[in-house]
């Protein structure tokens, strides 16, 4: 989503979300809002609601493009990964046609491969790695589709950049590319900017 020019969500827009981030890098007017959830059949009662309506209706008013939405269920808590310097978002696309439970096994199985090894071997990273399936389907250049989305932790974007010519990434990044089945969309945020009261609706 992209924010039109001068334009800010008034926190009063946003009464339930929990940080509402800024794009600082690669899209300087993108903006994301992140609510955690303690379950999806909560968060789903909460769309459905006259909140919910409203607030999606605020969202859209005050953005002059398409609006990414998701609701990733995570297999950890994402809040440390959150609360780094920086956090990479990653959406791997994948057709529906592709996904069953095996699918999804093998992707959640792979990505955990690269989590150890960046967790544990690369200091670059800030507050650790969680990935999840994304459970709303949309439209990938006429396919129907899914993410598997990926928060990673660094502390700083060039940090990242660093770390991508280190063993620990160059020996695992192939348990993400082998999942690659129709793309991949990535930005980095300075999420606990909005944390601590940036940017942010709290």
């Amino acid at each position: 989503m992209r924010l039109a020019p001068a334009q800010q969500f008034p926190p009063s827009f946003l009464p339930s979300f929990r940080p509402t981030f800024q794009g600082h890098f690669e899209l300087s007017q993108t903006s994301s809002s992140s609510l955690a959830w303690t379950s999806y059949d909560d968060q789903k009662t909460w769309a459905s609601s006259k909140a919910g309506h409203e607030t999606k209706d605020a969202i859209t008013k005050f953005a002059d493009g398409p609006v990414y939405e998701d609701v990733v269920v995570f297999a950890e808590d994402a809040g440390p990964s959150i609360g780094a310097r920086v956090v990479e978002l990653v959406s791997w696309i994948h057709p529906t046609s592709n996904i069953d439970a095996e699918k999804e096994k093998k992707v959640a199985s792979d990505f955990t491969q690269f989590q150890n090894a960046i967790g544990t071997e690369a200091p670059e990273s800030d507050g650790g790695l969680v990935a999840g399936w994304g459970q709303i389907k949309f439209d990938h250049e006429g396919v129907l589709s899914r993410r598997f989305t990926s928060l990673i932790g660094w502390k700083s974007v060039q940090a990242h950049y660093d770390c991508k010519k280190t063993a620990p990434f160059l020996d695992n990044i192939h348990w993400l590319m082998d999942n690659d089945d129709a793309g991949v969309e990535m930005v980095h945020y300075a999420y606990s900017q909005s944390l601590e009261g940036k940017n942010s609706s709290i």
